[in-house]
């Protein structure tokens, strides 16, 4: 050895040093290679324990966790240091400085401090003897020495105490570690692999194994989830308990169940994490909590039975559990997600997935069937229950037809043309539309014939038609009986039968027989006005009954309820009088389609309905109110004049002026009075008819025969004026003119400015009738609301459902009439239509009420109202607007001659209808093949032009009277225009053409006979309270048959333009609060405002 030699080397003599022993030098060398193979051993046993030690800390570490990579680096690096660092440590202490003698000696002096000394000085006197001494006694001593240390053994003194303990540190752990293999093989070498290669993504061995678990799970928000952990069938240990962390640190247990644990975890409502163990296995499971995905969207495509003719799939909502489907369809569900999804079933057959779409495969529609949608999303979340929804097949049902007639008449003429606004609904198609008549009694009227005509034609698609069907007997080959109408519609079911309306009677007569007719319904008429007057009169003696007491008997309660029945008995009589003003208004309409009624007896009857519309809508209401205030005035006698201050002097001498007698019209009688039976020939002439009004100076006869008591109390006052107002309105009962408050609606909504005026009517009839209702169900549920007031509701949106398509056939007309004729005005009209979308708004009206919004619905009614009205003022400011320039300021001109007056309203009233008529044929025209649709287009070209030769021929006649052409020259000028454009529309309709165009130029023809018809406002008007005088006078200078039919006026006004007062409420359809309310909540709004 390189050491042994060292030692040699040492020992041996070299220029005079003595040589050691060779015994003792073997001794020496032997203790040196001893020391050496102890200590390197130690160190190599160091090293091997701290490998084995690393090892077990693994294995032990992957029992319990999973241990990292960088844990497991760590842990052998650690293990390497042992002998990285310790083998060349110890060769460095044990073997690099353990080489020469001395250093032998003092090792050796450690554990034999004598013989270390010896050994120490022999050395050193061989190695360096003094120069004095004997080398003789020096080798004496070396042999000495060597003598007596030959019996020693060195080896004792090697170091040699922890050799033992790493032995048996290596030994036991090799021993466990081999005892692990053979006890837990797989575990041991799944430990061996992850110590020896830590960068390796090497999967912990467990005794318990447990089949895959995902590292993220997606559970339902706010809802308890189950999650079950599964032993694998290879599991060497299965544990009877399982825990899970949940987040919060709190922990569930469960038991085992076969080779399941079932947990039920509590509901999570943020992201987090669950930790499993189970024996040594320990998983990390991350939970996020989302919503479950629900349908946004479901419905059914439909593929109909091919009678239908249908070119693409109806989709139907689906709204429920049920949806019910015509037989013989196809259908295909189709939902939509709120999250993409990744699989779908109907009865457990997939559909297709589209992201948050679906849509199942077709199922045939034959008999009822139950259809189970289920779904999941592609975080696995399902829908919390399955959607099952029953699917009933129904049959085709047939169309529902509506009819309405637009006028109340049911007696006409047989060349009068009655118009029907049909409407017709079906669940998928409507084929046509058509009306039908037959006679009322086939057997006795052999001559009679039943027929039909087609209104509209449909389509495959069409499933809601409106339209105007028109019928005349003339033009329909039918002579004047008696006939059933009603509209009919089908669909496109082979085989199926019409739908039809209820049936219309018509009476169709001849001139003469409807001549006949109106003569016996005008004297009706007059037995009820008659019955009216006698009322009246009756009313009247009482009041002056009442009259001739005292103060002091007129103060008591039973006189005093006397004077209010006669105030509401006056009310009573007065609303009597408006219905029969508005009877015989309709009967003079009638009259004026006849030509065997002359001009001037329409004109009397004219007068008439003027005369007695004023007295039902002023005087007899002045009347009542006077009556009302004489039953609550103060009790007691009045002060005498010198008592009272100057103010009341004025007033009583006010007063006294405003009863004095005065020259104004009178009416002799509407009948006879019973002394005026003692006149044969006075009663022979005015027995069956109402007297004509004429001009009288009150007699001073009469004058005497009034009260001359002078009033001693504040009620005997009121109702003296009271019995001074009656007398008049007697007097002068059908002289006082008024504005006419109906007028027939169909003839009303063929103008625009009475459209508008009908409409507006028809938005404030609706408020007041809904405020009527708000004191029984204002801010109630609408299931707490009475039956009757629902039964309201619903009718008011019905009506307002009808007024929205009325208001649309008002905006189409007038955009087709401006598109013929550009004028601002219509413009601007029109534009403020479609701004405000009052066709949707008044719609939506209906829906407001039946939820019983009525304080908003009223207030939209009002609203609409206001609105409405002013825009047909706006048109009748255009109307006028283009008249002033044929009139020199300051002057007026005699209004046209009544026969004249018939002859524009007859050709006004047919040119309506035949307006009608082409829209009818319009809608009809898809349904007629091209030669039926020109021959019948044909007779509307013949009527156009009779009408234009009409109205050359009254052109005519006003330039034939005197001074036409300054008194008449705006009449003559419309007139004209009116021929021209009737040309127009004659050329269009022979093309033939019934479109928007022929009805433009027939709209706009009206408009202008409508202001050849209007005259200016008459002079005169009645008056009423106290100071009535010039009522008699309401004829003036128009003819009063400008009132009736379109373009006419309530109680002989024009439709002129008129400054409107602002009120300062909500409309006038609120209800009156008694005066001492009104006072408290002044008082109460007042209060608030100062503080």
């Amino acid at each position: 050895m390189a050491d042994s030699s060292q030692i040699e080397s040492s020992a041996r003599q070299t220029d005079g040093d003595l040589s050691i022993p060779s015994r003792l030098q073997h001794n020496l060398e032997t203790f040196q290679e001893r020391l050496w193979s102890v200590k390197m051993a130690e160190g190599a046993l160091a090293g091997i324990v701290g490998l084995g030690f690393s090892y077990l800390i693994v294995f032990i570490l992957d029992r319990f966790v999973d241990t990292p990579s960088l844990v497991r680096l760590l842990i052998l690096l650690s293990g390497f240091l042992v002998p990285a660092l310790g083998l060349p440590l110890r060769w460095k202490q044990w073997v690099w400085r353990q080489r020469s003698l001395e250093q032998l000696s003092r090792l050796l002096r450690r554990r034999f401090p004598r013989l270390g000394d010896e050994l120490l000085g022999i050395v050193e006197l061989a190695r360096r003897p003094g120069s004095g001494a004997s080398q003789t006694l020096v080798a004496a001593a070396m042999k000495q020495v060597d003598e007596r240390l030959q019996t020693r053994n060195f080896c004792e003194a090697v170091p040699a105490r922890h050799y033992g303990t790493w032995l048996a540190a290596a030994v036991a752990l090799l021993a466990l570690s081999t005892l692990l293999a053979c006890l837990v093989n797989e575990a041991s070498r799944n430990a061996l692999v992850r110590w020896v290669s830590p960068w390796k993504q090497v999967d912990r061995y467990t005794f318990t194994k447990i089949e895959d678990l995902p590292q993220k799970v997606f559970v339902p928000y706010a809802e308890n989830f189950d999650l079950a952990p599964t032993l694998a069938e290879d599991s060497e240990w299965r544990p009877d308990i399982a825990t899970i962390r949940l987040p919060g640190k709190s922990r569930i247990a469960s038991e085992r169940d076969g080779e399941v644990y079932d947990f039920n975890i509590p509901p999570q409502k943020e992201n987090g994490s669950l930790s499993l163990r189970i024996g040594d296995v320990k998983e990390t499971i991350e939970v996020k909590p989302l919503p479950r995905p629900e349908l946004t969207e479901l419905s059914a495509v439909l593929r109909l039975p091919d009678y239908l003719r249908y070119e693409s799939d109806p989709v139907v909502p689906i709204r429920g559990n049920s949806i019910t489907l015509v037989e013989g369809a196809v259908a295909r569900f189709r939902g939509t997600a709120s999250r993409d999804l990744a699989d779908a079933s109907a009865n457990g057959i997939a559909a297709s997935i589209d992201g948050p779409n679906f849509e199942t495969d077709p199922q045939q529609v034959d008999e009822a069937f139950t259809s189970k949608l289920t779904w999941s999303d592609v975080h696995g979340l399902k829908a919390k229950s399955d959607l099952e929804i029953q699917v009933v097949p129904t049959e085709d049902t047939p169309p529902d037809i509506f009819a309405k007639m637009l006028t109340d008449e049911r007696v006409i003429l047989e060349d009068e043309v009655v118009s029907f606004d049909v409407s017709a609904l079906d669940d998928f198609g409507i084929k046509k539309v058509g009306i039908e008549w037959r006679p009322a009694q086939p057997l006795e009227t052999p001559e009679a014939s039943q027929g039909e005509k087609p209104v509209a034609a449909g389509g495959p698609e069409s499933k809601e038609i409106q339209a105007r069907a028109t019928f005349s007997a003339a033009r329909e080959g039918v002579s004047p009986q008696t006939l059933h109408v009603r509209a009919f519609a089908e669909d496109f079911l082979p085989d199926r039968q019409r739908s039809f309306s209820p049936t219309f009677v018509l009476h169709v007569l001849a001139p003469t027989e409807h001549a006949k007719w109106l003569t016996e319904e005008f004297g009706k008429w007059f037995r009820h006005a008659r019955e009216v007057y006698e009322q009246e009169r009756q009313l009247y003696e009482t009041n002056k009954s009442l009259r001739s007491l005292t103060a002091e008997e007129l103060d008591r309660p039973e006189n005093r309820r006397r004077l209010e029945e006669q105030a509401s008995a006056e009310t009573g009589n007065a609303r009597r009088l408006d219905a029969l003003t508005d009877s015989g208004r309709d009967l003079v309409q009638q009259a004026t389609k006849n030509n065997e009624f002359d001009a001037n007896r329409l004109e009397t009857w004219a007068e008439m309905m003027r005369a007695l519309d004023d007295i039902a809508e002023n005087r007899m209401p002045s009347v009542s109110d006077l009556l009302k205030k004489s039953s609550h005035a103060a009790g007691g006698t009045m002060k005498k004049p010198e008592e009272q201050s100057g103010k009341q002097n004025s007033e009583q001498s006010e007063s006294t002026s405003a009863t004095s007698p005065s020259v104004s019209d009178r009416e002799k009688a509407l009948v006879e009075d019973e002394s005026s039976n003692n006149s044969p020939e006075k009663a022979g002439k005015n027995s069956s008819a109402l007297g004509l009004p004429q001009t009288m100076l009150d007699s001073v006869a009469e004058e005497d025969t009034k009260e001359a008591t002078e009033p001693q109390s504040e009620a005997q006052q009121k109702l003296d004026e009271a019995l001074d107002e009656q007398d008049d309105l007697i007097n002068e009962f059908a002289k006082v003119a008024d504005e006419l408050q109906q007028i027939l609606s169909s003839l009303e909504a063929s103008t625009f400015v009475k459209r508008f005026k009908a409409a507006s009517r028809k938005q404030t009839e609706i408020a007041k009738r809904l405020n009527g209702t708000l004191g029984s169900s204002f801010g109630l549920a609408k299931h707490r609301i009475e039956q009757q007031l629902r039964d309201v509701a619903e009718e008011t949106a019905v009506e307002q459902e009808e007024q929205s398509r009325f208001i649309y056939d008002i905006q189409s007309d007038l955009e087709a009439y401006f598109q013929r004729k550009q004028e601002s005005l219509f413009e601007n009209v029109l534009l403020q239509m479609k701004d405000a979308s009052v066709v949707s708004n008044i719609k939506s009206i209906g829906e407001s009420t039946r939820t019983n919004l009525n304080g908003r619905s009223i207030a939209a009614s009002e609203f609409w109202a206001d609105t409405l009205d002013r825009w047909a003022e706006e048109l009748v400011a255009a109307a006028e607007e283009s008249g002033k320039g044929d009139q020199k300021e300051g002057q007026e001109k005699d209004g046209l001659p009544p026969e004249i007056v018939l002859q524009i309203m007859k050709v006004l009233h047919e040119e309506m209808q035949l307006r009608d008529e082409t829209r009818e044929m319009e809608s009809a025209r898809p349904g007629l093949s091209p030669d039926v649709y020109e021959e019948k287009t044909q007779s509307l070209e013949y009527t156009q032009q009779e009408l234009r030769e009409r109205t050359d021929e009254v052109v005519t006649s006003i330039s034939e009277l005197p001074d036409a052409s300054r008194q008449f020259g705006k009449e003559l000028q419309l007139l004209s225009l009116v021929s021209d454009i009737m040309r127009e529309s004659r050329a269009v309709l022979a093309r033939p053409d019934t479109g928007d165009e022929a009805v433009a130029a027939q709209t706009e023809a009206i408009e202008l006979l409508l202001q050849s018809k209007r005259q200016k406002k008459p002079q005169g008007g009645g008056g009423s309270g106290s100071s009535p005088g010039g009522g008699a006078s309401a004829t003036g200078n128009g003819s009063a048959l400008s009132d009736i039919g379109p373009g006419g006026t309530a109680n002989g006004s024009p439709a002129i333009q008129q400054e409107r007062e602002v009120e300062q409420t909500t409309g006038k359809a609120g209800r009156q609060l008694p005066e001492e309310f009104r006072n408290g909540l002044d008082n109460y709004f007042n209060t608030l405002e100062s503080e």
